[in-house]
């Protein structure tokens, strides 16, 4: 019997620590910059349609600022899709890879942070898995099933992302149909055609939208360089496995192997598309490795093992800034949480390496899975919260409310928006007004919050310190009272 398939508790146990990571201070972590940011304005604001904002309308989450009910969804879509990964899968490639990518999608230090992240990426993740997936079984076993859980993907993809959809059918459908030996069977599933009809039924409703700013990734929002880096950092706990995987796939490929040419048809696809759904393919091609690793004559054990020490040895020199830079910044409670955070996914990498050189697949997988499971608990946990209270819209806020005006208006210089996006909507929360023209002023208004060089400001003056939503320090001041 399969080794996962007879060790199904440790798969559920570790599915729970993963769920629980997509949970862990929701309620706590104030509103990121960008996306989230831009979803709670178009909510609020009631002027652009669209599901995932919609959604969070009907929810009023964005009104409240709610930020559990705000990320929420992404534990629904990320299950689904799981269950649906773990559905078809199991029917194409048998219950111990499916359980070991799986694994894999739990390990990875990406789809939980998509999961915490209230923008509209993982819903796209979950409409492009229903399309990777359903695509591939069609591929297999041409169904009526199998072509509903297409068009449906296909569908809900392209009223999140339409072009980001149009560029994952277009290659995965026309590598399968030119590269694999029953890629010809998507000409009976139409995907080109359904596609078109879901673009003019959302061009019709007016519900088109083209370069939506509720996304991370994507074409526009982050470069070919940012979106690989995510990739590889996202897979950072088996990268040997990852580069192993990749070249064996242009190995075979060029024999026709047809697992390979799956497997790389779907990366191109997803990498091109810069779709989240990438995560699907690398996690059957880690998956796959981390089984093969333990048969005889496998033949990419060094290329794992190299990498994989290479990784560790990388990590202890990482770890050893990132606990000098905690006590530099916060004294002994940053030296603490950077200590407790490497530690533990240092040993457990340093576990996995052990078990692949003594090929003890307990050892390997306890080590590897672990280390990106438990690290993630780790860092929200003990690291977070350390840099949620440093954030600069959570300090300004503290601030206005220490100085107890009743007056309402709030200057907020315009190029600080930038640096905190969310900061208006907090600051609306307190029941005060932002005013960003100062035209519109007679005289400025009580409170005048910007950056040092700004050139009006009052008498009464506090310089602020803090971190902006990319975690780089910033510097404002605060003034209030009497004009200068």
């Amino acid at each position: 019997m399969d080794y996962l398939v007879r060790n199904w508790t440790y798969v559920l146990f570790v599915g729970i620590l993963f769920i629980v990571n997509t949970q862990l201070l929701n309620d706590v972590a104030w509103i990121w910059g960008g996306a989230e940011t831009t979803l709670v304005e178009q909510a609020q604001a009631g002027t652009e349609s669209g599901l995932t904002v919609d959604i969070l309308r009907i929810s009023n989450a964005a009104n409240d600022l709610n930020t559990w009910g705000l990320r929420f969804p992404g534990l629904i879509m990320v299950v689904l899709a799981g269950l649906i990964f773990g559905w078809i899968g199991y029917r194409l490639f048998g219950w111990n890879l499916v359980l070991s990518a799986v694994l894999v999608w739990f390990g990875n230090l990406g789809l939980s942070t998509l999961a915490k992240i209230g923008s509209s990426d993982i819903w796209l993740f979950f409409g492009q898995t229903l399309i990777l997936m359903g695509m591939l079984a069609f591929l297999k076993k041409p169904s009526a099933l199998y072509r509903l859980i297409t068009y449906v993907g296909i569908l809900l993809a392209t009223w999140l992302d339409p072009f980001s959809t149009i560029i994952l059918v277009m290659v995965s459908s026309l590598g399968f149909v030119f590269f694999h030996p029953n890629g010809k069977s998507y000409f009976s599933l139409h995907p080109w055609a359904i596609l078109g009809l879901a673009m003019l039924a959302l061009w019709a409703t007016e519900s088109l939208h083209w370069s939506s700013e509720t996304f991370y990734l994507g074409w526009g929002r982050s470069s070919w360089g940012q979106f690989s880096l995510w990739m590889v950092i996202s897979q950072l706990p088996f990268l040997g496995f990852f580069v192993a995987g990749v070249w064996d796939s242009i190995q075979k490929a060029r024999k026709k192997e047809e697992w390979s040419i799956l497997q790389l048809v779907l990366l191109l696809a997803a990498w091109s598309a810069q779709s989240p759904a990438i995560l699907i393919p690398i996690s059957l091609l880690i998956g796959k490795h981390l089984n093969d690793y333990f048969l005889k004559n496998y033949p990419h054990g060094n290329i794992i093992k190299t990498v994989q020490l290479l990784h560790l040895v990388g990590f202890f020199f990482l770890a050893t800034l990132l606990m000098l830079g905690g006590f530099w910044q916060y004294r002994g409670t940053g030296f603490r949480a950077g200590m407790a955070f490497s530690a533990v996914y240092w040993m457990l990498s340093f576990a996995g390496v052990i078990g692949l050189y003594g090929y003890n697949r307990r050892f390997v997988l306890a080590g590897l899975i672990l280390s990106g499971v438990l690290a993630t608990s780790i860092f929200w946990l003990q690291v977070f919260p350390i840099l949620e209270s440093q954030r600069i819209s959570r300090v300004v806020i503290q601030q206005i409310d220490n100085i107890g005006t009743d007056r309402t208006d709030v200057f907020v210089d315009s190029s600080l928006i930038v640096t905190a996006p969310s900061l208006p909507l907090y600051i609306a929360k307190e029941g005060k007004k932002v005013v960003t023209d100062r035209k519109s002023e007679n005289e400025p208004p009580e409170i005048i919050i910007g950056f040092p060089e700004l050139d009006i400001h009052r008498m009464e003056k506090d310089t602020i310190t803090g971190l902006s939503d990319q975690l780089s320090p910033v510097q404002l001041v605060l003034s209030y009272g009497a004009l200068q």
